[in-house]
C-alpha cells in the first residue's frame, strides 16, 4: 500500500502500541540536544584515552537499537484487542518501515552527539585531541543496522524460516506462538537486566567500568524490552498494567516505605539505615558562635591582614573543579601563604565541593602531609574521576527497583556518588607524589580518609583551616538551608536576625556527618541526586 493511505488514527494507533521504544527515541533527542550534563558526556566520549568506554558506547548504541526495532517489530505481530488497526493492510508500511528507522535513530543520534561536541568551544584551547572517526563510527553502525534488519530475510530466511516480508509473518496472540529466535532474544536481554541488578547491588562500580554513556544506554536497553513486554501483557488482559505499577510506586513513597534517601549523620551510615542516637555527635562542629570565632582568628598570632572571604557558585563538576582550580594555584602561587587569611568559604552546588576539596587540602597542609608540589597532580586525579558512571548504575538499576520494593534496602544513588568523592579524594590524597618521595614516611590514614570523615575532622576550629558555608534548598518549604559549623552566628537566641528566611544546620546536621554527606546535601546535582531526608536530631 502506498504511504497516501495511512490515516491520523491509523498512525496514532501504531504510535501507541510502540509508544516504549518511541518513547526512549524521544528522550535520547531531548537528553543529545537540549541537555548540557550529556553534551559533556558527548565531549568525554570524543576526547577520551580509555579506548574501551568507546568501545562499550558503540556496542551499547548497537544493542539499544537492535533492542529498539526489534520491540517494535515484535508488537506489530501482535494480535490486540484493543488495538484492532494493527492488522489493517493500510498500514503495511508503517510496520514494515517505522521499526528499521527507530532502531537506526539510536546511534544517528549518537553520531550526532559526538559530532557537535566535536565543535564545542571549550575544545579548541584543550589538550585532548578531538577524535573526528567516533561520529563515522556511529554513521556507519548507522547503516550496519539498517542494512541487518532489511537484508536479513534474504540472508537468514532458510536459517530461522523467516517471511519473505514483514507481512508474511504470522500475527500472534501469545508469546509462545513467536518464533523460538524471537523468544530467545527477550529471555536472554531479562536474564542480562537481572544480572545488572544483582551486580549493582552486590558489586557497585563493576557495570560503570564501560563508561556512562554506555551504561545509560545499556539501561535504556533494559527498559525497552521490559517495557515492551508489559506493555504487550498490559494489552492483551486489557488492563492498564504501567498506571497500576506507577501508583503502586506513588503510594509506596507517600507513605515513606521505599525512602533510601536520607542524609547520612555519621560515618557507617548508610541512606536506607535507621539512623542509631549512639553514634550521633550532637555537639557543634565550632563551639563557638561566628562572632566569637572571627575575634579569635582575627587576633593570630600572627595578626592577618587582609582577610579573604571566597564565594563560590554552582555549576555541576565544571564549577567544582573551577573553585579548585582557582583556590589551588593561589595557594601554590602565594606558597601556601592564601590558605592561612582565608577565613571561610560560602558555595552551593559544584561550588560546595570545591570549597570542601580546598578545605581538606589545607588540613593535610597543617599536618604536613600534602606538599605544594602534591597539590596540582592531586586536583587532577580527583576530578578525572568518573564520579557520574557509579551514580548512574545505582539510579537506573537498584535505586528504579527500589521505587517498587515496600521496605528501604538499598543504598541510593546519592550515597553512591559521595561515595566516589570519598574514594577519590583517598586515592589522591595515597598517590600524592610526596607519598613515593619518603618511602619510609607512613600515610596519615586520617587525611586520606577526609571525605569519608565527619566534617569535624576537618579541624576548622584549629591551625586556621577555612570554615565552610555551604547553603541548599529545603525542598517541601523552599527555605534557604545553610550548612554551617558554629554553635550560633552571633550568639545564642540573637541569630533570627541575622539570617532571613533561611534554616540553619545546628539541629539537622550532626557533627559526625561525612565531609562527602555534608557537601553532598548543598551539591545535590539536577537529574541526578534525589532530595535527601534530613532527620531533625533533636527528634532522635
Amino acid at each position: 500500500m502506498k504511504p497516501s493511505s495511512l490515516t491520523v488514527g491509523l498512525i496514532v494507533d501504531h504510535a501507541k502500541a510502540v509508544r516504549i521504544p518511541l518513547l526512549i527515541i524521544l528522550i535520547t533527542v531531548v537528553l543529545t540536544f537540549w541537555v548540557d550534563q550529556i553534551r559533556e558526556l558527548f565531549l568525554l566520549l570524543t576526547t577520551t584515552t580509555h579506548v574501551w568506554h568507546q568501545v562499550g558506547t558503540l556496542v551499547m548504541a548497537g544493542a539499544l537499537g537492535f533492542a529498539v526495532w526489534h520491540t517494535a517489530r515484535t508488537v506489530y505481530r501482535f494480535d490486540i484487542p484493543s488495538i484492532p488497526s494493527l492488522a489493517n493492510p493500510k498500514a503495511e508500511v508503517l510496520r514494515k518501515w517505522a521499526p528499521r528507522y527507530l532502531g537506526a535513530a539510536v546511534a544517528l543520534l549518537m553520531a550526532v552527539g559526538s559530532l557537535t561536541a566535536l565543535f564545542d568551544k571549550s575544545l579548541k584551547n584543550a589538550e585532548e585531541e578531538p577524535q573526528f572517526w567516533m561520529p563515522v563510527l556511529f554513521i556507519v553502525e548507522t547503516v550496519a543496522l539498517l542494512v541487518f534488519v532489511i537484508l536479513r530475510r534474504e540472508l537468514f530466511g532458510g536459517v530461522f524460516g523467516l517471511s519473505k516480508t514483514p507481512a508474511g509473518d504470522p500475527r500472534v496472540s501469545h508469546w509462545s506462538q513467536l518464533p523460538r529466535s524471537v523468544r530467545m532474544v527477550y529471555a536472554v536481554i531479562v536474564f542480562a537486566n537481572v544480572l545488572a541488578l544483582v551486580l549493582a547491588a552486590e558489586v557497585p562500580g563493576f557495570l560503570s567500568h564501560m563508561g556512562t554513556l554506555a551504561l545509560a544506554l545499556m539501561c535504556a536497553c533494559f527498559l525497552t524490552i521490559t517495557g515492551t513486554y508489559l506493555t504487550i501483557q498490559a494489552a492483551r488482559w486489557q488492563f492498564p498494567l504501567l498506571s497500576a505499577l506507577f501508583a503502586l510506586a506513588v503510594v509506596l513513597q507517600f507513605f515513606g516505605v521505599t525512602d533510601n534517601h536520607r542524609v547520612r549523620l555519621y560515618e557507617g551510615m548508610h541512606s536506607f539505615s535507621s539512623p542509631n542516637e549512639g553514634s550521633i555527635d550532637r555537639e557543634p562542629v565550632i563551639s563557638t558562635s561566628l562572632v566569637d570565632y572571627t575575634k579569635k582568628w582575627s587576633a593570630g598570632p600572627p595578626p592577618l591582614t587582609p582577610v579573604y572571604l571566597v564565594s563560590s557558585e554552582g555549576g555541576g563538576i565544571r564549577a567544582a573543579a573551577w573553585t579548585a582550580l582557582v583556590l589551588d594555584e593561589l595557594e601554590i602561587q602565594s606558597e601556601g601563604e592564601f590558605s592561612k587569611h582565608m577565613l571561610l568559604g560560602s558555595g552551593v552546588s559544584g561550588g560546595s565541593l570545591g570549597l570542601a576539596w580546598f578545605a581538606a587540602i589545607v588540613r593535610g597542609e597543617r599536618e604536613g602531609v600534602i606538599k605544594l608540589d602534591d597539590i596540582r597532580p592531586m586536583a587532577q586525579l580527583f576530578y578525572e574521576t568518573d564520579f557520574l558512571g557509579p551514580t548512574l548504575e545505582t539510579m537506573f538499576l537498584t535505586d528504579f527497583l527500589q521505587r517498587f520494593v515496600p521496605s528501604a534496602q538499598f543504598v541510593d544513588r546519592g550515597e553512591r556518588l559521595e561515595s566516589g568523592w570519598e574514594t577519590g579524594w583517598a586515592v589522591a590524597c595515597r598517590t600524592r607524589p610526596s607519598a613515593n618521595a619518603v618511602a619510609t614516611q607512613k600515610p596519615r590514614a586520617d587525611v586520606c580518609s577526609l571525605f569519608g570523615s565527619s566534617w569535624k575532622s576537618l579541624g576548622m576550629a584549629a591551625d586556621r583551616v577555612p570554615a565552610l558555608f555551604l547553603n541548599s534548598t529545603e525542598a517541601q518549604s523552599g527555605r534557604r538551608f545553610i550548612e554551617e559549623p558554629f554553635a550560633s552566628l552571633r550568639g545564642v537566641g540573637q541569630d533570627d536576625a541575622v539570617v532571613n528566611a533561611a534554616t540553619l544546620s545546628t539541629d539537622g546536621l550532626s557533627a559526625s556527618s561525612p565531609l562527602s554527606a555534608v557537601v553532598h546535601d548543598s551539591a545535590r546535582f539536577t537529574y541526578v541526586s534525589p532530595a535527601g531526608t534530613l532527620l531533625a536530631i533533636s527528634a532522635i
